[in-house]
């Protein structure tokens, strides 16, 4: 029996703090080390200098700065892991945060992807803080991001539905590998932009390796200016200009191609550290066996015949380390000039990029997939009771079983049966304030939204057909746009039926329709919308204080159904069952409400 996710997270916590603490101490003594290193090779270097061992003087500088870099690596590396693992933990208290219905913290809410012209992520809280996407996103990548955003504002087709749907199940199952893959994608997270400026690159034409005289004294001159510097030492009373000619000829060209390579970096290395990010992230993908056709194709998407996708990455990550080396003055005058070090590394990205240009949007749009589909495993996994909802063959069906809203904590979620079938089709909804119609509207919407998305929905059971989700819920007036609430209404209204004009499905969900005007012109209101509603490609569901609005189902028997919230009165106190029943609305709690309140 699988483990209870709850508990899953807090015994993760419990062991990721042991080994982050455990790395913290091993971190602390590398940093000793290195400065206890670092002091001693700089005695030694004084010392010799003072003796005037100059090739003494060399060699140690050469030994103990390959020395110190090695202590360096190291130092890095068990950064990492202590990192990593208490990117673990922040992750398992976060899903805790999710439980509990606690956002406030949980960073990312998607508050970038917000448009209130949207068809529905407005009204159905899909972006911001308390949403969706916050409870849903485990992105660590800024394209996974992005992806997972495109798909909650937009339905997909059948078939991407289902094949995500199998892949989703299969990384609920495997907990470990989905936040292994988010914690070491954290270290990358925020650095989009850099990878924007490397993607844009790889369209560019190549300025050094193509030049024949270049790529030629990038191999040779450096081999001549050690021999002849190594040389002056040897020789006894060897003439100046034998070490200094060649590093003269050298800082010479490194002048005329310092404006190119220092174009050329600010457009690719600033990526390195995200590049090593994807290179962890694409190993993760690499050596893990799939089932399901979506995660296979994205394996296959990042192999190559000869190579692995993740080496070709590392390489890249590699060539962009050591090109940032030559911001460093020292490393400038020591290695640089002496090595042609920055022309030797300009001429092997440009190489890399020629022999990958095809590549590398490919690698990253599959990994931004796999982020995404992780991200709704990840949702499935802590929420074992949700279901993944059928595609129904029928043009206008919403049909669901015990049907919640995912936002609401367990402990307090009403959940409802629904069902809506029959184009032009409409329930009217009466109820009193606070009785849950706006609620329930939100309800239909996102799970209709996570269906769409290919996660798991907030119900026992859920069929549904391919339709474009609609909201008119939350409308009000701009003193920006010199519009009153009214107004802004009819224009959600007209951009509906624009929705609906193009031919496509369309399921609406307008709450408190036309409530910014009179009883007669809303009646008469109404009903010319529902007049142009029911002859439509739409079905839908209208809620309203107003009774009147429910006998309109005389005049369209066959296309409007009245259901209600209601409340009721116990112990002079109003309680509210939340629950969808048939019928008209036969109680309403407005003047109790302010009688509770003292202003009646």
């Amino acid at each position: 029996m699988p483990k209870n996710p709850l508990v899953f997270f807090q015994e993760n916590i419990v062991s990721f703090q042991k080994t982050a603490q455990e790395k913290q101490s091993a971190f602390n003594l590398f940093s000793t080390i290195r400065t206890i290193f670092f002091i001693l090779a700089l005695v030694l270097i004084v010392y010799l200098a003072n003796e005037r061992e100059a090739f003494l003087v060399f060699t140690t500088l050469v030994v103990s700065g390959f020395s110190f870099a090695l202590l360096i690596k190291k130092h890095n590396q068990i950064r990492f892991e202590r990192d990593y693992f208490q990117n673990l933990v922040q992750i398992n208290k976060e899903e805790i945060h999710r439980l509990e219905g606690n956002f406030s913290k949980i960073e990312n809410d998607g508050a970038e992807f917000q448009n209130q012209q949207h068809n529905y992520s407005g009204d159905l809280d899909i972006f911001g803080h308390n949403s969706l996407f916050q409870l849903i996103n485990r992105t660590s990548t800024s394209p996974g991001t992005e992806e997972l955003a495109k798909w909650l504002k937009s339905k997909s087709e059948i078939n991407d539905i289902y094949a995500r749907q199998e892949s989703v199940k299969e990384l609920a199952d495997q907990p470990e590998l989905r936040q292994d893959f988010q914690a070491k994608g954290v270290f990358g997270i925020r650095d989009g932009k850099e990878l924007e400026k490397l993607i844009a690159w790889v369209n560019e034409k190549p300025h050094f390796s193509n030049n024949q005289l270049l790529v030629v004294a990038s191999y040779f001159l450096p081999v001549i200016t050690v021999a002849l510097i190594t040389l002056y030492f040897l020789l006894d009373d060897a003439p100046e200009i034998l070490w200094i000619g060649p590093l003269l000829v050298n800082f010479s060209i490194l002048g005329k191609i310092r404006k190119g390579v220092s174009a050329l970096c600010e457009e690719t290395v600033k990526s390195a550290k995200t590049l090593k990010t994807f290179v962890k992230l694409i190993e993760v993908i690499e050596d893990n066996e799939f089932k399901s056709g979506k995660l296979k194709n994205l394996q296959h998407l990042l192999s190559l015949e000869k190579y692995k996708t993740s080496d070709l990455i590392k390489k890249l990550s590699r060539v962009l380390t050591n090109l940032e080396a030559r911001e460093n003055a020292y490393f400038y005058v020591t290695v640089n000039v002496v090595l042609l070090f920055e022309l030797f590394w300009a001429i092997r990205l440009e190489r890399w990029r020629s022999y990958n240009q095809e590549n590398l949007k490919v690698w990253m749009e599959a990994i931004a997939e796999f982020d995404a589909l992780s991200s709704l495993a990840g949702f499935a996994y802590a929420n074992p009771e949700y279901v993944m909802p059928l595609i129904s063959s029928e043009e206008y069906a919403y049909k669901a079983e015990y049907l919640g809203h995912p936002l609401i904590p367990k402990k307090e979620r009403v959940s409802n049966d629904f069902r809506l079938t029959g184009q032009g089709k409409i329930i009217m909804i009466t109820g009193s304030n606070m009785s849950g119609k706006s609620t329930f509207l939100r309800t239909l919407g996102v799970n209709a939204v996570l269906a769409f998305a290919g996660a798991p929905v907030a119900a026992k059971k859920l069929e549904l057909s391919l339709f474009n989700v609609f909201t008119s819920m939350r409308t009000q007036d701009s003193l920006e746009e010199h519009t009153s609430g009214f107004y802004a209404e009819l224009k959600r209204i007209k951009m509906l039926l624009s929705e609906i004009a193009t031919g496509e499905n369309v399921f609406y969900l307008m709450d408190e329709v036309l409530k910014g005007t009179n009883s007669h012109d809303r009646h008469y209101g109404v009903k010319t919308i529902i007049k142009k509603l029911v002859e439509q490609n739409c079905f839908g569901l209208l809620s309203t204080h107003d009774l009147s609005l429910s006998e309109l189902s005389n005049e369209y028997p066959e296309q409007i159904i009245n259901k209600s919230f209601n409340c009721s009165i116990k112990d002079n106190k109003l309680s509210f069952d939340h629950k969808l029943h048939d019928g008209v609305c036969q109680s309403f709690s407005a003047s109790k409400l302010m009688e509770g309140l003292g202003i009646v």
